[in-house]
Formats: C-alpha cells, sequence, structure tokens
C-alpha cells in the first residue's frame, strides 16, 4: 500500500466486520464495544503509517462471523 501510494495511486481500504471476536480471551478490552473501537483505532493508525487518508478508510461494522450469513441484498 505505501508503496501504491507513493506512486500517487489512490488506495481506499474496506474492513466489512468490527473485530470484536478477534481477542475474546483479553479481559481489558470487554465489553466488545471497547474492542471495537481498540481495532478500529489500530487499523486507522497502521494505514495513516501506510499514507492511507483517513477519509479513504471505510468500516462497514458488520459482527464478525457473520459474513456467511449475508443476504444477496447485503453483497
Amino acid at each position: 500500500m505505501a508503496l501504491k501510494r507513493e506512486m500517487g495511486i489512490p488506495i481506499k481500504v474496506i474492513f466489512l466486520t468490527d473485530g470484536q471476536k478477534s481477542h475474546t480471551a483479553t479481559p481489558w478490552i470487554k465489553p466488545p464495544e471497547n474492542l471495537i473501537q481498540v481495532r478500529k483505532q489500530e487499523a486507522t493508525t497502521a494505514l495513516h503509517i501506510l499514507g492511507v487518508e483517513v477519509s479513504d478508510i471505510h468500516f462497514f461494522n458488520l459482527m464478525d462471523s457473520t459474513l456467511s450469513h449475508l443476504t444477496n441484498e447485503q453483497y
């Protein structure tokens, strides 16, 4: 991504799920809403380092483990 940005190629990043089930055994980031915010901040920080603008980062906030249950309308 960083190389593409350096070349002037626009980058857009989409996160489909919210990350709430990524660290279920970590007590300091409970309830799940806290973990969702931590994951968003981590993603935003990492992408900023790679040169991706905040306006080019999109969070769809679907619950973790639900992608296989999407309806045709949700695709």
